[in-house]
């Protein structure tokens, strides 16, 4: 992990990180930057957080079609513009966190069966927009475990730790 690290300066470049499955920069005092083109090079990339590291401008649609891909995590960002899912994108992919950012419309093709989270964005001030803007969706039968967190406490990847300790535990049930 390279999260929480006081990490400075440009957002360094991994592309050519081919094995790369799991990437969470975030928290770190990185330069603000244009979203990376080499997000959508990363193809083994199954989970991206980037949590609150100055990451600007529009996501590339190409990210989202990464064969292997699972979670987006790009909350606290300033992330701009169209969120556009319309071009082919994961069969993997399960959640898309855009929470916190600067989004003022989205293009989703039909028939999709992750989740998209969108709240504080300007898109949600718009009518229309409660299906991705609301407390929580579900979409998968669940909903982000809060009973040992405050909003303000949980990282994703506690949230998420939680969540899957739940879907195995009750797997066995």
């Amino acid at each position: 992990f390279l999260s929480n690290n006081k990490f400075t300066g440009p957002l360094p470049n991994l592309a050519g990180m081919n094995a790369l499955n799991y990437l969470d920069m975030s928290n770190n005092t990185f330069s603000s930057a244009d979203f990376p083109q080499w997000f959508s090079s990363l193809q083994s990339l199954t989970t991206l957080v980037m949590e609150n590291t100055q990451l600007q401008g529009e996501i590339l649609p190409t990210l989202f079609s990464l064969f292997q891909l699972q979670t987006v995590n790009l909350r606290g960002n300033k992330i701009n513009g169209t969120l556009n899912i319309t071009s082919n994108y994961s069969g993997q992919l399960k959640l898309i966190d855009l929470q916190n950012n600067s989004i003022d419309s989205y293009i989703v093709r039909p028939g999709f069966s992750f989740q998209i989270l969108l709240m504080h964005n300007p898109v949600c001030y718009e009518e229309g927009s409660e299906d991705y803007c609301g407390n929580s969706q579900t979409n998968f039968g669940y909903s982000i475990p809060q009973d040992n967190c405050l909003k303000t406490q949980c990282s994703f990847d506690q949230i998420l730790s939680t969540f899957l300790f739940r879907l195995d535990k009750h797997k066995h049930l």
